[in-house]
């Protein structure tokens, strides 16, 4: 409870802040290039849910007054103060219900980002036009805007508050996130990740967008041309390079930067009259960027499955798809090298025993020490990996079948030192065999498994070596 009073308070003084800011760019009654407070309101709800109300019903209820003696309305204080309160509903209902959406979308989507931010892009333009009727239904209810100059007002209004709520609304989740642990699990991938360090070109490429932004901009004032305002769409260029090689707050904050900076450069170099036109271009490098904020996620999926496929789940070794397909490379490797190559098979001795007589709990525990004790023989250049139930396969470059005959029998003599929770004392059989020119994986590994079985014929806890044939590589 100590902690949501300042986070309040935070958001109450936020708020009015970026209101102020908001004000600074209005080119229309009411409607502003660009509208933060959207952005924010959405970040707040996410995060913050029904504890958001408060501190922004509070704002809007204020700037509400400060609106009054903008626009000099004649509005009593109770008059203000029930327009205020009508003003935040109209606010609050559609940006509450946007964060709602979102929040369930990510919670039953939570490993598909990509839907989540589709969900974005649909629901916060029809979310932000629904702010903006129940506002101009306010407003005029309320006596501050005549009816008349509603057709005039309610598109740039709506525009600003998309063109806001695109733009800004990554960086104040990334923000509220940063200073606020509300339902971080809900939404930890990934643009809730301030703490990831920006790459040492973040710089170089802001740098080359706000080139971007300036030559176009300057293009357009300097010709008064309605076709060279839409320069600004090679804007979507840097930010998409920015989208897939920076960690995503550094995407959003340089989404919000740029917008920030056309926001500025539209009054300051006279392009009132195109304000439209860079409100959409802020809204499609913002769309773009947030598709971008998906690709780090869909990377570290990839990389996580096929660290699933290539790992055997238990005991961390190479999975049996990974191990043909290495020893595979290996094979081709060595033999246009003119190196030698030998594959070690082995198996726990009286595996089904220790399942069944200790559980399968014990079994497990028993791959696992096994997997280490073959491990700490076998060198950096090695590859170790689980064929299937207790049979693993070693593959060997650069080891004639004497040198795997000897680091099978380490293996060997490291196994024996183990023992079960039942007293008794693991052990294991191996089979070597070397590779000849014309071997495969299949063949050198069946001359291993046929040496294996003759080892398990002959007493099982030994090592027995392949024939060697006539076109062995030495």
């Amino acid at each position: 409870m100590t902690g949501i009073v300042p986070t309040q308070l935070s958001l109450l003084v936020l708020w009015i802040a970026v209101w102020e800011l908001a004000g600074l760019m209005e080119y229309a009654n009411h409607a502003s290039v660009w509208y933060p407070p959207s952005a924010l309101s959405i970040a707040a709800f996410l995060l913050l849910g029904q504890r958001a109300i408060l501190p922004i019903t509070l704002a809007i209820v204020a700037v509400t007054f400060q609106t009054a003696t903008q626009y000099a309305l004649p509005h009593t204080t109770l008059q203000l103060i029930e327009a205020g309160l009508l003003n935040a509903a109209a606010h609050i209902l559609p940006y509450w219900l946007t964060g709602f959406v979102i929040r369930y979308q990510r919670i039953r989507y939570e490993h598909h980002f990509t839907l989540v931010i589709l969900t974005v892009l649909v629901i916060t333009p029809l979310m932000t036009l629904a702010a903006t009727g129940l506002t101009m239904l306010s407003l005029w209810f309320t006596d501050m805007l005549p009816f008349s100059d509603i057709a005039d007002t309610w598109l740039p209004f709506w525009i600003g508050d998309l063109t806001g709520a695109l733009a800004l609304g990554p960086m104040f989740l990334g923000v509220i996130s940063a200073v606020t642990s509300s339902s971080l699990h809900l939404l930890d991938d990934p643009v809730l990740r301030p703490q990831q360090l920006m790459s040492r070109h973040f710089s170089f490429r802001i740098l080359i967008s706000v080139s971007c932004i300036l030559a176009a901009m300057l293009l357009a004032s300097f010709f008064n041309n309605s076709h060279a305002v839409f320069a600004i769409f090679f804007l979507v260029i840097p930010h998409m390079w920015i989208a897939i090689t920076e960690p995503p707050f550094s995407n959003a904050t340089s989404v919000a930067i740029a917008s920030l900076l056309i926001a500025i450069l539209i009054p300051a170099l006279g392009l009132m009259e195109h304000a439209l036109v860079y409100q959409f271009a802020i809204c499609v490098v913002a769309a773009n960027s947030l598709f971008g904020l998906a690709i780090p996620t869909l990377l570290q999926h990839n990389r996580d499955l096929r660290q699933i496929v290539a790992t055997d789940s238990l005991t961390g070794v190479a999975s049996r798809e990974r191990l043909v397909r290495k020893a595979m490379a290996q094979l081709n490797r060595t033999k246009v090298q003119g190196i030698p190559l030998s594959a070690v098979v082995f198996d726990i001795d009286h595996f089904k025993q220790i399942n069944d007589q200790l559980g399968h709990s014990e079994g497990d525990k028993a791959l696992q020490q096994v997997t280490i004790a073959a491990q700490l023989c076998l060198r950096p250049c090695d590859l170790l990996g689980r064929f299937g139930g207790d049979e693993f396969v070693a593959i060997l470059p650069g080891a004639n079948q004497s040198q795997a005959e000897e680091i099978s029998e380490r293996i060997r003599s490291r196994v024996t030192q183990l023992m079960t929770s039942g007293g008794g004392h693991l052990s294991a059989s191996f089979g070597v065999a070397q590779s000849v020119t014309d071997d495969t994986f299949n063949s050198l590994f069946e001359r291993a498994d046929s040496a294996l079985y003759r080892a398990k014929q002959a007493g099982r806890n030994q090592v027995m070596l392949a024939p060697v044939p006539e076109q062995i590589i030495s």
